[in-house]
């Protein structure tokens, strides 16, 4: 059996992992369904989108509220795993399909979040020597 990541799982992946955690959990959901093209195409899509969305977030004035662009991400990963996947009852209920772990989902997550940290640090660095911003 195939292992794939409910809706749910996805959605909270990402509210704690970011968009790395997004990305990983739908490329291997992807796979699991044997759409390699799909799977290629969403790691293209969400790296542009990683990159992009942490300038905007640099950049986003101080008294921004802070989980917006996190709520708008889990929002958009839910529905998107919502509309090109199995819902959860119909993962539990196929012969094809097994539900995921939630364990590996917060491990994969936690890993994720600790990457994206890292890489938003060098981009403040980055606009930082730029003098874009200043630190």
């Amino acid at each position: 059996m195939r292992s794939l990541f409910s809706p749910g799982q996805v959605a909270a992946g990402t509210f704690i992992g970011g968009p790395l955690a997004a990305i990983f959990l739908l490329k291997k959901n992807f796979e699991a369904i044997d759409a390699q093209k799909s799977a290629k195409n969403i790691v293209s899509l969400g790296c542009l989108l990683v990159v992009l969305f942490s300038f905007i977030v640099v950049l986003l004035p101080e008294n921004f509220p802070g989980l917006i662009v996190p709520i708008l991400m889990t929002i958009a990963a839910y529905h998107y795993t919502k509309n090109h996947f199995p819902l959860k009852e119909d993962i539990q209920n196929s012969e094809t399909y097994q539900l995921q772990s939630g364990w590996f989902v917060f491990g994969i997550s936690i890993g994720m979040l600790i990457a994206h940290f890292v890489l938003l640090y060098l981009i403040v660095a980055l606009l930082d020597t730029m003098g874009m911003i200043s630190l």
